[in-house]
């Protein structure tokens, strides 16, 4: 079992310090001409995402909820700049702190750890269109590693990251630029698509 996981762009939102709401759409104009491997199933966590993935990797994508982003609950489409020092100081710091309505960095990890637990039982690789946050915490995962590890890996956006099954998670890449990525490097060879 193979993940070709792919850090989707961020929201807008997120690049003015704002945490982004719901249904918010992703600039995805920078993808133009990027590499995209065909023929193999696409996974992504939230209907927004699927539609645009459709259509720039021509193949049908499936929403799994499991592997949507953090849920900022009432924080959603709140700048961070109108938190309290303390919520913020508590959300950076500590993995258990949930923002009201939402959901703790700890119990996105649960969620992400009873996916990747499931998925290792597929054959075929999958290819992963998610937020950088979910690569980052399904490569820590893979690690053994979790929510206390967050500040130890940067995924970048657009990047490429592999992670294999076969009786223990591996990784076998983190965060290659979209710009590096070949077939060579995702799949062995040409002859390996």
């Amino acid at each position: 079992m193979k993940l070709f996981c792919f850090a989707l762009p961020p929201y807008p939102s997120v690049k003015r310090s704002v945490f982004p709401e719901s249904g918010e759409q992703r600039n995805t104009e920078c993808l133009e001409g990027s590499f995209w491997p065909k023929s193999l199933p696409i996974l992504t966590g939230c209907n927004s995402d699927a539609a645009w993935l459709e259509a720039h990797s021509e193949c049908p994508v499936t929403v799994d909820e499991r592997l949507r982003g953090h849920n900022y609950g009432d924080w959603c489409g709140q700048s961070l700049k109108t938190l309290s020092p303390e919520s913020l100081a508590q959300w950076m710091m500590d993995p258990d702190f949930s923002p009201p309505a939402g959901e703790s960095r700890t119990r996105m990890y649960a969620r992400l750890a009873g996916w990747l637990s499931d998925i290792r039982e597929v054959q075929n690789p999958v290819i992963l269109g998610v937020d950088a946050e979910v690569v980052r915490a399904l490569t820590l995962l893979a690690m053994g590693l979790n929510a206390e590890a967050v500040e130890k890996l940067d995924i970048l956006p657009q990047s490429w990251s592999v992670l294999s099954f076969y009786r223990t998670w591996r990784v076998q890449a983190v965060s290659v630029p979209n710009n590096r990525i070949t077939f060579k490097v995702i799949f062995g060879s040409e002859n390996d698509r």
